[in-house]
């Protein structure tokens, strides 16, 4: 972890190295800072305030996953998977990832996740756990996760629709009414003063992880707008329930 660390470290500080002091960055850097009020300021975030932030959120998710490495039973680690290229691709996303974003509980999610496939060994999916998470805007998060806790107990094979001559018309929009779904827009505005007009759009963004779907059909009086989980938001908050 520590090699690749400094590796990409020491890219990010070529990177504003050759912004401050090649001369072919003086065009560029001229034009930034000569940006009314805020170019100082932008200025001033490449050269120096940006490689602190970086370092801090590498800095958590290291000693996140430290403190979940706590937490593990060890004689289920595969040593030889330490060694591998699989290894250092989840290494290299995780560090990219947290790289890009200010949200503490999202690097705490990436390190249960980085963990976890230390065990699980199953790296593809681990990753596009880590970027479903990464795609996602702190409300976003906030949505599923409450929409998880109220539909955990929906029997998902049930809705499937490769199955779907199984399924009584309506049964899923019976079932999230039944779970909770009719009171979210009240539910995320009293929790987390999340204005419920917006909801729509951030149900709709977050659907694209595949965390989320919406409940399709012609059904008598619905007009759109319930969405459902999926197994796979079931198998990534299985990894983040973890203690």
């Amino acid at each position: 972890m520590k090699k690749f660390e400094e590796q990409f470290n020491e890219s990010v500080e070529n990177a504003i190295d050759k912004y401050s002091n090649s001369d072919a960055s003086i065009p560029l850097r001229a034009a930034i800072v000569a940006i009314p009020i805020i170019g100082s300021s932008i200025d001033t975030m490449i050269t120096a305030t940006g490689q602190q932030i970086a370092q801090k959120r590498w800095q958590t998710l290291f000693n996140s996953i430290s403190e979940e490495i706590k937490n593990i039973d060890k004689s289920k680690i595969d040593f030889e998977y330490l060694k591998s290229e699989e290894f250092y691709d989840l290494i290299r996303e995780s560090i990219e990832l947290a790289f890009k974003t200010s949200d503490d509980e999202k690097l705490r999610y990436f390190s249960k996740i980085f963990v976890n496939a230390i065990v699980e060994k199953e790296v593809s999916y681990h990753i596009e756990y880590m970027r479903s998470i990464a795609e996602l805007s702190h409300e976003e998060m906030l949505i599923i996760i409450e929409m998880y806790n109220d539909q955990k107990n929906i029997n998902l094979q049930l809705h499937d629709t490769t199955i779907a001559e199984d399924r009584e018309e309506g049964s899923e929009l019976l079932e999230v009414g039944d779970k909770g779904w009719d009171e979210l827009y009240d539910k995320m505005n009293e929790k987390y003063d999340l204005d419920k007009s917006s909801l729509p759009f951030l149900l709709k963004r977050a659907e694209k992880t595949g965390l989320i779907k919406e409940i399709t059909g012609n059904y008598w009086g619905y007009g759109g707008g319930a969405y459902i989980i999926t197994p796979t938001l079931k198998k990534l908050m299985k990894i983040l329930e973890k203690d």
